[in-house]
């Protein structure tokens, strides 16, 4: 009687460890408990979206989903340009530089508003599609075209929020922002974000702040994720800028482009390619895409065609955000654990 309870006792134990096991294969946990669990004839059931579902006796279920490509990257890029005397230089070489701001993302449908920081010229003075003839040479003349404007009517931060949200002639009267579309804010200034005095003491300590226009940006895209401001500015602490007159000019630009993941360079640099070219790359780095999924993956595998994507990818929930996918890749499948 007393080895039948010693060997009760062992198997229970055993019982009670594999309940509680869990153990982990190529990054994915896999859980198993004693619970009954119904049984299938069909351990795999497909669905005409592509899905298919196994069910182990386990705590965690598997799954693997097929999704079409969204091939749809749209981008919007909104350059807002000094046109102060002091920036005469900069722009002269910007009518040029095109291809550098888009080297990164040209195989994106991108758009390009282009305005400038003076509070006395028009939200929008010019757009330029990918798809447009001869984009070098028009963007050349829009560049060209930012009449030189007085130095104390500068406002960066307000003259993003109406560049952004305004109606334009140029798209009939709509907002030339796309609904869905990835937002660059490309900001090239030597100046404070505010020259401008206002009488009003509130709206002044409103506009010296970034505060305001975070605030208007969170708005219209997730910072961050859809919308980055990046910038060709007086950064601060570079006091070898002979640009930078004062102290405090650039340092509300500067932490609108940190505070949501772009990237600055110096207005004084030799040459400007080099910085537009960084932020072409960070900005291509933005052109994600969600994928909704069925469930809420515990663990998960992607795979572009019949390749795994490793790296680069996240999910929140049941939402997996990509990289930009080259346009030769079809489809795409995930393959995950999820608790039912």
């Amino acid at each position: 009687m007393i080895k039948i309870v010693h060997y009760n006792l062992i198997l229970s134990s055993i019982l009670v460890l594999l309940g509680i096991l869990s153990f982990s294969c190529h990054g994915t946990s896999y859980e198993f408990d004693t619970k009954p669990h119904l049984s299938s004839k069909n351990p795999q059931e497909a669905s005409a979206n592509g899905t298919r579902t196994t069910k182990p006796s386990g705590a965690l279920l598997f799954t693997t989903e097929t999704h079409e490509i969204i091939k749809d990257n749209k981008l919007d890029i909104l350059l807002m340009v000094d046109n102060s005397e002091s920036m005469a230089d900069i722009r002269s070489a910007l009518k040029s530089k095109l291809n550098s701001l888009i080297v990164s993302v040209d195989n994106s449908d991108w758009l390009i508003g282009i305005s400038s920081t003076d509070m006395n010229t028009p939200c929008i003075q010019g757009l330029i599609k990918n798809e447009d003839q001869n984009r070098d040479q028009t963007f050349n003349q829009l560049i060209s075209s930012l009449q030189q404007g007085s130095s104390q009517e500068q406002n960066g931060i307000l003259k993003i929020e109406q560049a952004l949200t305004c109606s334009s002639e140029l798209t009939g009267g709509k907002n030339w922002i796309r609904t869905g579309s990835s937002i660059a804010v490309v900001i090239i200034s030597d100046k404070d974000s505010l020259t401008k005095t206002y009488q009003d003491p509130e709206t002044q300590i409103l506009l010296s702040s970034d505060e305001y226009l975070l605030k208007q940006l969170t708005k219209i895209r997730n910072l961050k994720d859809d919308l980055r401001v990046y910038g060709i500015i007086s950064v601060p602490n570079n006091n070898s800028c002979s640009k930078r007159e004062q102290s405090s000019w650039g340092v509300l630009y500067s932490s609108l482009i940190h505070k949501t993941g772009g990237v600055e360079g110096s207005v004084c640099t030799s040459s400007i390619d080099s910085t537009l070219q960084v932020i072409s790359s960070n900005i291509s780095q933005s052109l994600t895409k969600h994928y909704k999924l069925k469930y809420t993956p515990v663990s998960l595998q992607v795979f572009l065609d019949n390749t795994e994507l490793k790296t680069g990818f996240t999910h929140s929930e049941n939402l997996v955000r990509l990289p930009r996918i080259d346009s030769g890749v079809e489809k795409i499948r995930f393959e995950y654990f999820y608790r039912p």
